[in-house]
Order: C-alpha cells, then sequence, then structure tokens
C-alpha cells in the first residue's frame, strides 16, 4: 500500500494534491545535496560553495515545511560543510 503524504501546493497548476511519500526528501538525500552544492551543477557552478551554504542557511530561517527532515541536522550538516570550506 502506497501512503501518500500531506498536501503540498503546485506552481504549476495552482492546486492541491497528495504526494508519495517515497517522493519526500529526507536528511539524508538533503545532506547529500548539501555535500554537492555548488559542485555539480552547470547553474551553479560559477558560484563558491560557501556563497550557497550561506545562502542555504539564510532561506532556511524563512522555511516552515521541512516534510520528513530532521531540520536540526540538516542545519548543523551546512555549518560543518562550510567550516571545512
Amino acid at each position: 500500500m502506497l501512503l501518500m503524504a500531506k498536501l503540498f501546493t503546485s506552481a504549476a497548476n495552482q492546486g492541491e494534491r497528495e504526494m508519495p511519500e517515497s517522493r519526500l526528501h529526507t536528511t539524508e538525500s538533503e545532506c547529500k545535496f548539501l555535500d554537492k552544492i555548488g559542485k555539480t551543477s552547470d547553474t551553479t557552478r560559477n558560484y563558491y560553495p560557501r556563497i550557497l551554504l550561506e545562502r542555504y542557511l539564510s532561506a532556511a530561517a524563512y522555511r516552515t515545511d521541512w516534510g520528513s527532515m530532521d531540520k536540526a541536522m540538516v542545519l548543523a550538516h551546512a555549518r560543518k560543510l562550510m567550516k571545512g570550506l
């Protein structure tokens, strides 16, 4: 049985629909994203990872829905990565 996650709003259809829980980001997947930030995307290769991590942390202050992610763990990981740069 496929579990359904909470409702989310899609900018494309301006409506609400259910998203399968299996497609939600996890703490682990968000940390893996942060590990690669500024290193793999053609869009962000011209930015230093430190700048992108600073912007991520700034934006995180306004993020209200962390889904199934552990906010404290994700932010701690981002700060740890910044210290290593």
